[in-house]
């Protein structure tokens, strides 16, 4: 009876591991499955950012009218397509399951470097085309002169630098041999750079609604007609709406990034206060608003561009469509000629008949 009692306990002991076992098996299984899932969407996202991106500046170098503004348009594309190269090196070891691994530290802090950077080069970007768009409407509705090629120099290079020396701070406050002392004291610069983006925000938007607000109200400009004032202000109005949609996308995107930096800095300065929750899964948080949310952003910029600003709206229709317009040309000029009317051969004879007495 004991011996038959064990037996029985022993059978469902082994059924009950087996179970786990198969649990567990299957947990994994579809654990892998998500995760081939989350890698795959990864690198789809990002390399449809890089050819939106690409595309944008084809458009803008082969197929629109060189203005400040395309110039300005090249500038974002190029930081985009830049950050989201970065984004995809940055995971390599995740994307590729660890069968990737780049332990070159001086390329990670290259990488880290141009991360840091080109996030932030569209913001100013924004900003300076929104400064541009304000003060070409302060009395009458100004046609911008185009940028010499040292004024020109001079803006992109400004895009370029304020990112940059964040990015040298980032890169300096990020190395292994700095004490746990020294970088916290760092962490007001961080706070502050995390104020200043939400001001260069504020300001783009501001503008912007000054800028939409001003057209309404505009003295006519006596150098310019009716149908030349009506369509510069068309196109100012359409940068002005292409740079509210970006720097709203823009905000939705780093604004999760943002608070979570500056909790995060703000507990490391004081750890007696316990803000962000200990049990968080800290990885899937990264991967969302440190990946994601940056990687979507840029992905839809080249949309934007293409929807609000004309010029880009009419070259990707005629890079697009243009297979479609030579089909379609093809056949009405076919029809066209088939469906000429045939020469009335009796008024002909007249004709010629009539030019030989006048001859004679």
């Amino acid at each position: 009876m004991i011996y038959r009692q064990r037996t029985d306990t022993l059978t469902k002991m082994e059924g009950f591991n087996n179970s786990l076992t198969n649990h567990s098996n299957n947990s994994g299984h579809a654990e892998s499955i998500v995760e081939i899932a989350k890698r795959t969407s990864f690198v789809l996202v990002i390399l449809l950012g890089i050819f939106g991106n690409v595309f944008v500046i084809i458009l803008a170098t082969k197929y629109t009218v060189r203005r400040n503004l395309s110039h300005l348009i090249i500038n974002m594309a190029v930081s985009d397509t830049l950050f989201l190269v970065a984004a995809f090196l940055v995971p390599l070891s995740w994307i590729s399951n660890k069968k990737l691994t780049i332990k070159s530290e001086v390329f990670c802090r290259c990488l880290s470097f141009l991360w840091h950077t080109t996030v932030r080069v569209s913001l100013i970007t924004l900003l300076v085309i929104s400064i541009e768009r304000f003060r070409a409407t302060k009395n009458t509705l100004l046609r911008a002169r185009n940028y010499t090629l040292k004024q020109r120099m001079t803006v992109l290079g400004f895009c370029w630098l304020v990112p940059m020396l964040f990015a040298a701070f980032t890169a300096y406050a990020e190395l292994s041999c700095l004490e746990e002392k020294t970088r916290k004291s760092l962490t007001p610069a961080f706070l502050v750079h995390e104020i200043l983006v939400v001001l260069c925000c504020c300001v783009i938007f501001a503008l912007g609604i000054l800028t939409t607000k001003r057209l309404s109200r505009l003295r006519p400009n006596p150098h310019l007609n009716e149908e030349q004032q009506k369509a510069r202000a068309r196109r100012t109005k359409a940068a002005a709406r292409m740079v509210l949609t970006s720097v709203f996308l823009y905000s939705c995107c780093c604004l999760p990034l943002l608070i979570f930096n500056a909790l995060y800095y703000v507990q490391t300065s004081i750890p007696s206060v316990d803000i962000i929750d200990a049990n968080i899964d800290r990885a899937s948080l990264n991967f969302i608003i440190n990946g994601l949310l940056l990687v979507v952003n840029s992905c839809f910029s080249p949309l934007i561009y293409i929807v609000f600003l004309p010029d880009f709206k009419e070259a990707a229709k005629k890079v697009l469509f243009r297979g479609r317009e030579t089909q379609n040309q093809a056949p009405n000029g076919e029809n066209s000629i088939e469906m000429q009317p045939a020469p009335n051969r009796e008024r002909t004879g007249q004709n010629l008949s009539q030019v030989v007495a006048n001859h004679n």
